[in-house]
């Protein structure tokens, strides 16, 4: 595979034109370069490592952990949602709008952005 890799990059370099390098190749090297580029990316990302920093990456994110802090999130936001869909609507009748047509912008927009703070809360926290 590293010699395809290394075939299309040689047919790349070679072009004439840089900017249209990926359309010089044949459909076959095409489709080996979608597949092996994020292989390769990998392996030189993980080649710039030292073992303890990748041991320090690998200890850090401990699946349990994450798991806990999805689970959690996942049923905090599944309660605020539950609080907007109720109180958006009689808050709209209360105003004298028409909930059907604008409660489902409200509730998405709340249970979104309080969601995501609140992942990213946990996450820092526990992580």
């Amino acid at each position: 595979m590293d010699a395809a890799l290394e075939t299309a990059q040689q047919a790349i370099a070679s072009s004439s034109m840089p900017a249209a390098g990926f359309d010089a190749l044949s459909p076959d090297q095409r489709r080996q370069v979608f597949f092996l580029l994020p292989e390769s990316l990998r392996a030189s990302l993980l080649a710039d490592m030292d073992d303890d920093a990748l041991q320090r990456f690998v200890r850090r994110l401990d699946p349990d952990e994450v798991a806990d802090v999805l689970g959690v999130s996942m049923v905090l936001n599944l309660v605020i949602a539950g609080f907007f869909a109720t109180l958006i609507p009689l808050v709209l009748e209360r105003v004298g709008k028409d909930p059907a047509t604008s409660a489902t912008i409200f509730i998405t927009t709340a249970t979104d952005v309080l969601g995501f703070f609140i992942f990213l809360g946990l996450a820092q926290s526990v992580l």
